[in-house]
């Protein structure tokens, strides 16, 4: 199958629907949503920094608009049949009774399909068409994740560290195209995912969001001037810097 660029934005917002119409974005569903992202080519790209940003704004937008509208605005920017079914997949994380199901049943229509088509989503799992798609990867949103994780390597992260990385970020010639309001809502997203999580998981996929050798050095040299920036340098740094270096394959 050839490589077909889908909106992951909009995918990842029509999960979260599904996480709203099943009862709520309980830590299963946000698991089940972060697995889907981690496992499907689809969402290549789709890491940290950015996932938590594009899932807080999702939330923030179903919070001023109903289901149905949010599901009419985005028909036109996905399938309609791959949305459904990852929307489907969240809300049925946790059991499901008959007034879920015909909630369901009216998200499908919301979307464009027939109430018979729509029924046979329900019983389907996450569809094919998934394993054969990609969205490009920005290495500036990476980039960003390596500089929250250095800068919070320690466990913990006052507000005004926070403030001060913002500012080294918004520094940066490699992130000089990412306006500082959206550097500061990425990260601030961001920060309770690492905190809570850790790094072990996003070292784990952070060579194949960096597949240049190019760019790992950047991410690299990022870091270790973000965790050199106050002059010194704490033994959990430094064994962040290690790990960060032996993940990217440097």
């Amino acid at each position: 199958m050839s490589e077909t660029t889908l909106n992951a934005p909009a995918l990842i917002e029509a999960m979260i629907i599904g996480a709203h119409l099943g009862g709520g974005l309980t830590p299963d569903r946000e698991d089940v949503i972060r697995s889907i992202v981690r496992d499907h080519q689809a969402f290549d790209g789709q890491r940290g920094v950015e996932l938590s940003a594009l899932i807080l704004g999702a939330q923030k937008r179903l919070s001023s608009s109903t289901s149905a509208e949010r599901l009419s605005a985005l028909s036109g920017a996905l399938p309609t049949q791959v949305a459904f079914q990852l929307l489907v997949t969240i809300a049925l994380v946790e059991e499901e009774g008959e007034e879920e199901t015909d909630a369901l049943l009216t998200a499908g229509e919301a979307l464009g399909l027939t109430h018979r088509s729509a029924w046979a989503v329900l019983e389907a799992g996450i569809p094919p068409a998934l394993m054969g798609v990609r969205v490009p990867t920005a290495p500036e949103e990476i980039y960003l994740d390596v500089l929250l994780a250095a800068a919070a390597a320690d466990g913990h992260l006052a507000a005004e560290e926070m403030d001060a990385l913002i500012n080294f970020a918004a520094s940066r010639l490699e992130l000089k195209e990412i306006p500082r309001q959206e550097i500061e809502d990425l990260m601030q997203a961001s920060l309770q995912g690492f905190l809570d999580y850790g790094f072990a998981f996003w070292l784990e996929t952070l060579a194949d969001d960096l597949p240049e050798p190019a760019q790992r050095q950047t991410a690299l040299r990022l870091a270790t001037e973000m965790v050199q920036a106050d002059a010194v340098v704490t033994v959990d740094e430094t064994e962040f810097l290690s790990a960060l270096k032996l993940a990217l394959n440097l």
